[in-house]
């Protein structure tokens, strides 16, 4: 196993980990993570595509609105959006 796909691995691990913390749901069968793109979610094809590694507040704010898409599907960006993504930055910048 190459340096990435231990890395891939262990982004992948600790993004569910936020997610169960902070839906208290475990994440979605189906869907995979592609690291080090630009932030999307893509329903059609169950990809949720990450820029970063987690290492910068920045970071977990692109994987935390993703992950909002992933649940939320239908809810739409604006302030209601916004505040439910600090408040799980807040609880996943815990997560280890």
């Amino acid at each position: 196993m190459t340096y990435w796909q231990r890395l891939d691995r262990k982004l992948t691990a600790r993004a569910k980990r936020i997610y169960k913390t902070c839906f208290q749901k475990q994440f979605p069968t189906g869907w995979s993570f592609i690291w080090y793109f630009l932030g999307a979610t893509d329903h059609s094809c169950k990809q949720l595509l990450h820029v970063g590694g987690l290492r910068e507040r920045s970071d977990m704010n692109v994987l935390c609105h993703e992950l909002l898409h992933v649940r939320l599907p239908k809810m739409r960006h604006g302030k209601q959006f916004e505040k439910m993504v600090r408040k799980m930055v807040r609880v996943a910048e815990k997560v280890k």
